[in-house]
């Protein structure tokens, strides 16, 4: 009796049931029912483990008269798959949303700006109701006493009710405009639905602010967090996410500036004067500076890996915290800094949105460099109008050629091919 070959890589006995070979005048045996595993033993002691032949090679008998059994596997045959390990499969979970950005829609924006309209509907309404009943009395000792704040309630009521609708709307639709127009609704329902119920106008000339805040912020950037992860139909979208985002660097921003804007426009009220708020404006620039640049560089690993759908959000909220932090900081940087502040950040961020194809990140931050350049012109020649426009003239033709000599050593792609053939000469 001849031994059987040796095991080869050949696509009949590599990784799967082991078939005859070609030309042996035995079929291949007939898979059975999807979703399992192979047989542990075939009806004459063919197969020994699963996935190949028994250790030893071919049955020495040779194989079955007849052939192999043309009936295939009993059904059952194959045992169910191992379940997948436990564990957060943001993929899975998010799906397309986080790795792509949704494609622009004409009905998806009017739908959302629909919703948006709704929302100051609501603010129009119950803002003046509440402002027609309110009365504002001032004691002998300065104190004000308020009465008719009860009147908030009917813009709490209303804003929960938006909330709520639009919540189900993105549950019930998953997609399309009316899905969009809920998670606009929703989201903007819940820190109105907040603020009204915490409304105390009393609070504003103590120097407090007259809604709190502390549970505006944090309930909503917990609520939004939860969509963005766990509720159907809102899993995934950055919206959610930015508005996550945007809110928990202002939240810090406010623990670390304190009340000083506030306590500014009470000293405007009560005194006529307009003071700053100082280093506390300072603490609140600092803090949107690094929050900004954090989620850049978040958003960068994100693009990165892949997941530009969920990078797109933190793109969103690093550029209105930057933004945030460079208009605070700017008293104090004065126009030489604060134009010399953007430059390097326009170089940066704008060098980022080019490399992984971001459009507004890309033109709003070159933008800022160029503001950048003009602010440190005019300090340097505040009063000399034709030396400020030569500078600006050959500075700006630098720039120009600067950034051909850049793309040509980088060989950074053009904005556009043109794929047309080329026009055949008459």
């Amino acid at each position: 009796m001849t031994q059987p070959p040796p095991p080869s890589d050949e696509p009949w006995t590599s990784g799967r049931p082991s078939f005859p070979p070609p030309g042996s005048g035995h079929p291949r045996p007939t898979p059975g029912p999807p979703a399992a595993s192979y047989p542990q033993q075939h009806a004459r002691g063919g197969y020994g483990q699963p996935g190949g032949y028994a250790q030893g090679g071919y049955p020495q008998g040779g194989y079955p008269d007849g052939g192999y059994d043309q009936s295939g596997y009993p059904p059952g045959a194959y045992p169910p798959a191992a379940p997948a390990a436990p564990g957060l499969n943001l993929t899975a979970r998010l799906g397309a949303r986080l790795v792509r950005r949704p494609e622009p829609r004409f009905t998806i924006s009017l739908a959302a700006a629909g919703a948006l309209l709704a929302i100051v509907g609501i603010l129009v309404w119950s803002g003046g109701y509440f402002a027609a009943g309110l009365d504002i009395n001032f004691t002998g000792s300065g104190s004000p006493s308020t009465h008719g704040e009860g009147r908030r309630f009917l813009g709490a009521g209303l804003s929960l009710v938006i909330a709520v609708v639009g919540y189900a709307l993105v549950i019930i639709r998953r997609r399309g405009p009316l899905a969009t127009a809920g998670a606009v609704a929703g989201a903007a329902g819940i820190p109105l639905t907040l603020a009204f119920l915490t409304l105390d106008v009393g609070g504003i000339f103590s120097g407090r602010f007259p809604i709190n805040l502390d549970a505006v912020y944090l309930v909503s950037i917990m609520a939004w967090l939860i969509s963005y992860f766990a509720v159907p139909g809102a899993r995934g979208r950055a919206f959610y996410l930015a508005l996550a985002a945007l809110n928990f660097a202002g939240y810090v921003g406010y623990k670390a500036a304190g009340n000083a804007v506030l306590q500014s426009a009470a000293s405007t009220v009560n005194n006529g004067g307009l003071t700053t708020g100082g280093s506390s404006t300072d603490n609140l620039g600092a803090v949107s500076l690094v929050f900004g640049l954090i989620y850049y560089a978040t958003a960068a690993f994100l693009d990165k890996r892949g997941r530009s759908g969920a990078a797109v959000a933190l793109v969103v909220a690093g550029f209105v915290v930057t933004l945030t932090g460079v208009l605070a900081l700017a008293r104090s940087f004065g126009l030489a800094g604060t134009g010399v502040l953007l430059v390097v950040l326009g170089t940066a961020l704008g060098s980022y949105g080019g490399y992984f194809g971001r459009r507004f990140t890309t033109w709003a931050w070159s933008a800022a460099l160029l503001v950048g350049v003009v602010l440190i012109v005019f300090e340097i020649s505040p009063n000399n109008y034709t030396g400020a426009g030569v500078t600006m003239i050959v500075l700006g033709a630098i720039l120009a050629v600067g950034a051909h000599v850049l793309a040509t050593a980088t060989r950074e792609a053009p904005d556009i091919e043109d794929t047309r053939a080329p026009a055949m000469a008459i």
